[in-house]
């Protein structure tokens, strides 16, 4: 009970910290955040995705891309492939790599393959690159190997 209590504080701490304070705290609440498995630190960030600031958006997704293996997570990721700004919906495809063993997970990046930015298509194609045992993911990839990306 004590150990999740203090979890709750840190992970209520670094997202205050990471809202108020300037750009040292954020990039150390993020080195945080990538270096916990802690659900708690985890999840204290995930309502940061829905920052106006694109570069907010853009850390906190790069931050929990180590964190895949938490459905939360993953969940909360999904949607960020579809985020206006492209370096976040590239980032969070490169992110959710970790993840392709999901069939929702590949389901969602098959389409960022044809996506008009190029970083959309990289991050797609490197996610991707991890399940190319899968028949409908090489079947997907092969094209673009021959096209002009």
């Amino acid at each position: 009970m004590l150990e999740e209590l203090t979890h709750d504080i840190f992970a209520q701490h670094l997202n205050t910290h990471f809202q108020v304070e300037g750009e040292a705290a954020r990039s150390a609440a993020l080195e945080l955040v990538e270096a916990s498995s802690d659900p708690a630190v985890c999840a204290a960030f995930l309502p940061l995705l829905g920052a106006p600031e694109i570069n907010v958006r853009w850390a906190v997704v790069q931050a929990l891309g180590g964190a895949t293996n938490d459905p939360t997570v993953r969940a909360a990721l999904l949607p960020m492939l579809a985020d206006p700004k492209e370096y976040v919906r590239g980032a969070a495809a490169s992110a959710l790599g970790g993840a392709t063993g999901d069939p929702a997970v590949r389901a969602a990046l098959l389409p960022l393959l044809t996506d008009r930015k190029w970083v959309v298509r990289a991050g797609a194609v490197e996610a991707l690159g991890r399940a190319v045992s899968e028949p409908a993911v090489r079947a997907a990839l092969l094209p673009g190997l021959t096209a002009s990306n």
